[in-house]
């Protein structure tokens, strides 16, 4: 038996080299100390108050590792050993090495999809560039090998640049080459991911390790940004091949994808589910795959701000070495407008995507309500240089009073209803890492539809876009409807127009009306609606006779002669207002309204009055002008100057007898009016025009109301 309380002090130099097929191992300028205390030996077993074990080393090599400087010191407490084998010890140990940051970045590189991500390596190479660990715990042995490890505090490994590794609890227990064990670890700083992992119950056995596992991590990685995921199931290692197969729906949120400094796609989520009875992830010596079900797919895109939300599909990625291959599919998903002033109708949409050689190429097709058929887009992106485009084909979509209707695709043509016609749009999207670029033509052949005027016919244009994201057209595009059937039919309509991102600004415009000419100086509306437009109207030659003739006064009042005129317009949140509109005659004319229109059938009470009835009845206008200006109430001033002189088919004078002019009654009955008598005549009249334009919008609505609903759409 040794002497109770024995201390033993030990020390060794000198460098180490194992080569074998199974493991390389060098190591340099080692310098190790052991010094023990305490010792007591008896019964078949030892007990040791404490030891303190110091190594370091100049250079250490581990196959592919290389540690410089690397240094442990241990404190080992309540050793003992008993009969069988048994052992039993408390430790705390601190350790620290460096590496070359060049090195971890060549390694990092060489792991599959991570190593693409020169941020993620730098940050790896930055906190492996010093490293310190912290642990402590109790161990113990058996017969046979049994081995079993306990954590009693967080074991912490600290990198240089603040990533830090915590293990929260580790117990492993190792029976006869095969054992159970319990984990839970975080990983956090640096610009590292931030990773949380955790197992209940793992076992192991010679070549093989599986066990449930709860994953949770956040992280950037390549175009990625603020992404996380949340996923739990069972990871199996087996004879070097890994599985890893989900117990429930993983869910997955990405902030942004950015393509340079644009962002592309943001606010990305769904839910990742088993597809079929593949695992999520699986790697062997032939290389690795990740597939996967997809539910409940949503993400915005903001360049076209609109959103898409209700996806499904699957993906099924592959690698080997460096090899990326890749094929996704998505279903159903439907695709909303997110601008503030609504565009467009929800549409649904369906996509494939294809990656092989660092490229991702594929085609997504877009429905309109009813499954209706509207267009497709083909894509292509590089991963390498960032570089990519969509071509944009929605090639002769048909529209029909029985089918799709463009109220279907936007809020913006809801005015526009049993249209029949086609359209066909075609553009591109191009991008880089630094910018983007997009372009389309969109033409509209010979478009019938029902206006708010009544039936348009033979619309046309072609519209050039030198933006599609956002909307933004060249200046002088050109729109031409051959006619629309109002109460007076308007010909030849025209207008120039141009679309910003803000505003549409109508250069011009004019129609054939009347047998003469309307136009519009120009005008801008803002797509938010919310500021007034202001615009003058300019006539030109208008005959009054067809104006009249149109109305339901018609067979009481006959004009003839033309007028021209400025009326100023402002259409705002307070109504359609007319400031200092004036009209004026083209010429002589000639008016003639049939008493009955003023006096409902009723005699006339004196001769003066007789006469304003009769000037009004023939009249020969030799001028005319009329101000219009809108006043309170919503009411519209109409002040009417007419000279002219009174013309009745024959020559009459007035006739007064004598002693009806003595006794003062010459006009207590009608006299008739002289020829050629001179007429100076003001005529102020009012209307209510707010609810003139209230009541036919009122009878509009009616009739879109009443309309029938598209059955279902067509297809191109």
């Amino acid at each position: 038996m040794l002497p109770a309380g024995l201390s033993v002090n030990a020390q060794f130099a000198g460098s180490l080299n194992r080569d074998t097929p199974q493991q390389k191992l060098r190591a340099a300028g080692i310098q190790a100390a052991l010094a023990a205390s305490g010792i007591h030996w008896g019964n078949g077993g030892a007990t040791v108050s404490s030891a303190q074990i110091k190594a370091a080393a100049q250079d250490m090599h581990a196959d592919s590792a290389h540690l410089i400087a690397p240094d442990v010191q241990a404190a080992l407490t309540n050793i003992r050993t008993s009969p069988g084998g048994h052992w039993h010890t408390d430790f705390r140990a601190q350790a620290t090495a460096q590496t070359m940051p060049s090195e971890i970045q060549s390694l990092f590189a060489r792991i599959p999809v991570a190593g693409a991500d020169r941020a993620l390596g730098n940050a790896v190479a930055a906190a492996a560039q010093s490293l310190t660990l912290a642990v402590a715990g109790d161990a113990q042995g058996g017969s046979h090998g049994a081995f079993g490890l306990r954590l009693s505090a967080p074991a912490i490994l600290q990198g240089r640049n603040g990533a830090t590794l915590r293990v929260n609890t580790l117990a492993l227990e190792d029976i006869s080459q095969s054992g159970l064990g319990r984990v839970d670890m975080q990983l956090s700083g640096g610009g590292l991911p931030s990773l949380a992992l955790a197992s209940h119950r793992f076992a192991w056995a010679p070549d093989n390790l599986s066990g449930d596992a709860a994953l949770s991590t956040h992280f950037d990685f390549g175009m990625l940004r603020d992404a996380d995921v949340s996923a739990a199931g069972d990871a199996s290692l087996h004879r070097g091949g890994f599985t890893f197969t989900l117990r429930r729906c993983a869910q997955a949120r990405i902030g942004a994808v950015q393509v340079g400094r644009k962002t592309m796609l943001r606010k990305i989520a769904g839910a990742l589910c088993t597809a079929g009875h593949a695992p999520l992830i699986a790697s062997d010596a032939k290389g690795w795959t990740a597939a996967a079900a997809v539910n409940s797919l949503a993400a915005g895109f903001p360049a076209a701000a609109a959103k898409l939300s209700n996806g499904s599909g699957q993906f099924l990625f592959a690698g080997k070495d460096s090899k990326l291959t890749g094929h996704m599919e998505l279903a159903n998903a439907r695709i909303a407008d997110a601008a503030k002033s609504a565009r467009f109708r929800p549409l649904t949409g369906s996509a494939t995507a294809t990656l092989a050689n660092s490229r991702v190429t594929g085609e997504a097709l877009i429905n309109g309500p009813h499954r209706a058929r509207i267009g497709r887009v083909a894509f292509t992106h590089d991963l390498n240089t960032g570089a990519g485009k969509a071509d944009i084909a929605a090639r002769d979509v048909r529209f029909d009073p029985k089918g799709l209707q463009p109220e279907n695709l936007s809020p913006l043509l809801a005015q526009i209803r049993e249209a029949k016609g086609r359209a066909s749009f075609t553009g591109t999207v191009a991008w880089t890492r630094k910018s983007m670029t997009s372009h389309g033509m969109l033409d509209i052949a010979q478009l019938d539809f029902a206006s708010p005027l009544g039936p348009a016919h033979a619309l046309q244009s072609s519209i050039a876009f030198k933006s599609l994201l956002p909307p933004v057209t060249a200046d002088g595009q050109k729109l031409d409807i051959a006619s629309v059937d109002w109460t007076l039919p308007f010909t030849g309509t025209k207008a120039v127009f141009a679309l910003s991102p803000d505003a549409l600004r109508v250069e011009s415009a004019k129609t054939n009306v009347a047998g003469g000419a309307a136009s519009l100086d120009g005008m801008t509306v803002e797509l938010g609606g919310k500021a007034a437009i202001h615009d003058t109207a300019r006539l030109d030659n208008i005959d009054l006779a067809q104006i009249v003739s149109a109305t339901n006064i018609g067979s009481k009042v006959k004009v003839e002669g033309r007028v021209k005129g400025v009326v100023p317009f402002t259409s705002g949140a307070a109504g359609f207002r007319i400031a200092k509109g004036h009209i004026e005659s083209v010429g002589p004319g000639r008016l003639s309204i049939d008493r009955s229109l003023w006096t409902k059938g009723d005699v006339a009470v004196n001769g003066v009055e007789d006469f304003a009835y009769q000037a009004l009845e023939n009249l020969t206008v030799d001028s005319m002008t009329a101000d219009i200006d809108s006043v309170d109430n919503g009411r519209l001033r109409i002040v009417f100057h007419i000279k002219g002189r009174n013309d009745p088919p024959k020559p009459q004078e007035a006739r007064v007898g004598l002693f009806d002019l003595i006794r003062g009654t010459a006009f207590d009955k009608p006299v008739a009016l002289p020829s050629g008598t001179p007429i100076d005549l003001t005529l102020e009249t009012s209307l209510n025009f707010d609810e003139l334009l209230k009541s036919y919008q009122a009878a509009w609505s009616q009739t879109l109301a009443t309309a029938p609903a598209p059955k279902r759409g067509t297809k191109k």
